[in-house]
């Protein structure tokens, strides 16, 4: 189960990566409002996946 939550967590990475990056091309944002956006976008994947990882270790103790 882990491997896939990880997989997922690197997926939507480059998924964002790839959003921002055609954003701030397409719209000719500075690249720090991209980087920012890109930042933002990450920590709230990782708030997830660490959630998902407190989830599943706790169902697991149980």
């Amino acid at each position: 189960m882990s491997v896939v939550i990880l997989a997922m967590v690197f997926a939507l990475t480059v998924a964002q990566l790839v959003f921002w990056e055609i954003l701030g091309k397409t719209f000719g944002y500075a690249a720090s409002i991209s980087i920012t956006g890109l930042c933002a976008s990450v920590t709230l994947i990782l708030a997830a996946y660490v959630a998902a990882i407190h989830t599943f270790h706790s169902s697991k103790n149980a």
